[in-house]
């Protein structure tokens, strides 16, 4: 699946150029760690819940051994290009993102994770994304096109959860590359998602 979004991304830019990305939500970092293999890119900015860096962490770790990384406890005020120049591997959680300078990123990633939040948590990151990107960066996004946020389907009608919808994200005015049904996720799981590519306008 990663492989099969790295082809899809690599057709409307050099990956092999770029010099920083941003992940949100990476996971156990499947596509950021052969993003590293092939491409060689120098600095990922990777933000994840406390909880879920616990297995991040030592994930990259165990994979890039010679890699510098910056940990959420250390102490910096600013994510900044002197610090993407001197890391690997940058980790941060969801209350430090007020630490991201602007025009910093080349490529931001959220594949999977904007579905399992709500509506007002997806536009904070979108403006993130925003912020934090060079103008003519891009920014690639898969998730569901619809789906309740929420683990235990028993309690849902008695929360009055609403879904959070695709179509409903705060998208801004930049250039969309493509958007469309992912024809691979409809081969292997029963759910539609949307893949987007956008090249950024500022």
């Amino acid at each position: 699946r990663s492989y099969y979004y790295i082809n899809l991304i690599n057709n409307y830019l050099n990956l092999s150029n770029l010099n920083s990305i941003l992940e949100i939500g990476p996971g156990s970092c499947n596509l950021i760690s052969l993003l590293k293999a092939h491409f060689n890119i120098k600095n990922f900015i990777l933000i994840d819940l406390p909880e879920t860096l616990t297995s991040t962490i030592p994930i990259i770790n165990n994979l890039f051994p010679d890699s510098k990384i910056l940990f959420p406890n250390e102490n910096f005020d600013k994510i900044d290009q002197s610090l993407i120049e001197k890391y690997d591997f940058i980790f941060l959680t969801p209350s430090q993102l007020n630490t991201m300078s602007e025009n910093i990123v080349d490529l931001s990633i959220n594949t999977d994770s904007f579905q399992e939040m709500n509506l007002e948590q997806v536009n904070l990151y979108l403006a993130l994304i925003q912020r934090a990107s060079k103008k003519n960066s891009y920014f690639f996004i898969k998730n569901r096109v619809e789906k309740i946020p929420f683990s235990s389907r028993e309690n849902i009608n008695k929360l009055n959860i609403k879904p959070t919808k695709f179509s409903d994200y705060k998208f801004y005015k930049n250039e969309i590359k493509f958007f469309e049904i992912c024809d691979f996720s409809l081969d292997v799981q029963k759910y539609p998602m949307f893949i987007r590519l956008e090249k950024i306008l500022k």
